[in-house]
């Protein structure tokens, strides 16, 4: 099964002119549902941190941001007709609110072995997608870009178109409202003719439409459409009738706030009474879904394959034709020839004037310009700042040159121009007028010769006199530098010492710190050594205590005469205090009566 389907994405408002290309080539999916209600949440945490100065928060916030992350894709897009550069190019210049179109023509996983060994069916695809999104214009005014996706196992071919012609710079819509029925047209033709899956096929067919998850009611849309499933699945409803009726219940327009219901050949329409009016698309919702068994029956006609391709081929033919016609009228494609060089395509005829553009072959420039030399990166202090601006005035001298070229080449193209509306007898009524134009042109270019005369004799002349003022401290191999920027040298010497001395300060400062934070640091380790020993010592001791009391439940003789033991110690203990006491005053006293004895001799 391929269907095509167009992102709603247009570009409008997008600051960064890349986004699209960036998505397509990239190497993530984009975000689920979750992801983005997380990432949307961390992002506002993240404002309101900023806004509080609250350091914290903020680091946990673009922590969380940076977590959310699409699936990696494996493999990696693969780009079919190279024009990224191109169409990123188109999208950054292009001046309209609208500024692309995106895509996808996704075929059904059961197909992929067919398109893997057919690849002539991608691009027969791809070829006339592009016919009717770019009839009428020929080919040089095409601009597409073509991606293949399968990391989800099916092919995908993606595809992103800048809304802008190319040949008149008006906005340009490959897909204007109404431009389903072309492209169903492409897919059902393509589909029967490859034999690839269909979605029109009963048993591909989707029974409601949930649409895009970025509509502001898609939730109320999605809660409709399950209960009208639910219904369906258990027999309760076997027709559209049955369906514009359940929901004209009172009790379902009241759980609802509906109002009353519209019906359509392809959806059915629901009215509210404070909002807007509600689709609700799918196979249940159209004149088809008559019975059950309509559900299980195809939507394909029943006819031979051969007369449904003719049929189809011919709907397909006339809506090209239709919208080449179309875009014919409004960019004026009727009489307008390829262009190699968009420099002359303005026409000096006026647009009433039928008559075919002269051919004039404008010669390419050279672009002989002065090279811009290697950048050193090895260069530091002023002598980086010298080629810094040796190298813009170098740029400054090839934009004189490119200008004067794109002048001399516009004004051969000019002069051969009126040089062939002198010749053609329908341009004779025009000789005067051609004839005084071509006096003002001639005119303004020989203004414009002589300010280019005058900004390269400033040029030459400034130069030897910048080159005389540099500092003597400049290399030789950048003294024909112009030095226009930069300030006098003795000027900036007198400011040297003072910065030279706070210089030295905050050096001094800075190692100072580092001393300090140097002799905490070393102090701090061996404390927590000291303690990690201590902390290690314990865990042994707790260990072997743990290994002893495992042993101890395991043989109950053991723990039957360590309990003995334990008891007996108990006594011992209680009984020491009183033994040692005794023994401890005996000795005492015999000490204490001869002390007395000698003390009445030294009386005496």
């Amino acid at each position: 099964m391929a269907v095509i389907s167009i992102f709603k994405t247009s570009g409008a408002g997008q600051v960064d002119p890349q986004a699209a290309t960036n998505y397509l080539y990239g190497s993530l999916c984009s975000l689920t549902d979750e992801q983005k209600k997380e990432y949307s949440d961390a992002y506002q945490l993240l404002k309101l941190a900023k806004e509080t100065h609250d350091i914290q928060t903020e680091w946990e916030a673009n922590y969380i941001l940076q977590q959310q992350k699409g699936k990696r894709r494996e493999p990696l897009p693969e780009s079919i007709n190279g024009n990224r550069k191109a169409v990123e190019y188109a999208i950054e210049h292009n001046q309209h609110k609208h500024k692309y179109v995106s895509g996808v023509i996704a075929h059904a996983l059961e197909d992929t072995e067919k398109l893997q060994t057919n690849p002539e069916v991608e691009a027969e695809w791809r070829e006339l997608f592009e016919e009717l999104c770019f009839a009428g214009f020929p080919k040089d005014q095409r601009l597409i870009d073509w991606v293949r996706h399968t990391h989800q196992g099916n092919i995908e071919n993606h595809f992103l178109i800048p809304r802008i012609h190319l040949g008149t710079g008006l906005s340009f819509n490959p897909a204007p409202p109404g431009h389903e029925s072309d492209f169903n047209l492409l897919r059902d033709y393509l589909n029967l003719k490859h034999d690839l899956a269909s979605p029109l096929d009963a048993i591909h067919r989707r029974l409601t439409l949930d649409g895009s998850k970025v509509q502001k009611r898609y939730k109320l849309k999605q809660k409709i459409n399950n209960w009208v499933t639910d219904m369906v699945c258990n027999n309760r409803i076997n027709s559209r009738f049955q369906i514009v009726e359940a929901l004209s219940h009172e009790k379902v327009k009241h759980a609802f706030g509906i109002t009353h219901i519209s019906e359509s050949d392809n959806f059915l329409r629901v009215h509210f009474k404070d909002k807007k009016n509600l689709r609700l698309k799918g196979f249940v919702f159209t004149r088809g879904f008559t019975s059950k068994e309509s559900l299980s029956q195809s939507q394909e006609p029943i006819k031979s394959k051969e007369v449904r391709l003719l049929e189809l081929k011919e709907k397909l033919n006339k809506a090209i034709a239709k919208r080449a016609s179309y875009n014919k009228n409004r960019y004026s494609l009727e009489h307008s020839q390829p262009q190699k060089d968009l420099n002359t395509h303005d026409s000096l005829e006026p647009k009433t004037l039928s008559a075919k553009r002269p051919s004039i072959q404008v010669s390419q420039s050279c672009n002989d310009f002065t090279s811009m030399p290697e950048f050193n990166k090895n260069l530091t202090g002023w002598d980086m700042v010298i080629q810094l601006e040796r190298r813009k005035f170098i740029a400054e001298q090839i934009a004189l040159e490119a200008q004067k070229s794109q002048h001399d080449r516009q004004l051969k193209l000019i002069k051969d121009l009126i040089h062939l509306l002198k010749k053609e007898k329908q341009y004779e009524s025009h000789r005067e007028t051609v004839s005084k134009r071509t006096h003002y042109i001639d005119e303004r270019s020989a203004d414009f010769e002589r300010a280019i005369a005058w900004l390269s004799e400033s040029t030459e002349r400034i130069l030897p006199q910048h080159d005389q003022t540099n500092h003597s401290g400049i290399s030789e191999r950048t003294k024909d530098n112009i030095d226009r920027y930069r300030s006098d040298p003795s000027i900036d010497s007198k400011g040297i010492p003072r910065l030279n001395t706070n210089l030295r300060t905050t050096i001094d400062d800075i190692k100072r710190s580092i001393r300090i934070h140097s002799t905490a640091n070393q102090e701090v380790g061996a404390s927590l050594e000291h303690a990690e020993n201590i902390a290690e010592r314990q865990r042994h001791i707790y260990l072997k205590l743990a290994r002893a009391f495992d042993i101890l439940v395991s043989k109950p003789e053991l723990k039957m005469k360590l309990t003995k033991k334990l008891i007996d110690s108990e006594t011992r203990t209680a009984s020491t205090p009183k033994s040692t006491l005794d023994r401890t005053l005996n000795r005492i006293r015999p000490q204490k009566h001869v002390q007395q004895l000698s003390k009445r001799n030294n009386r005496d």
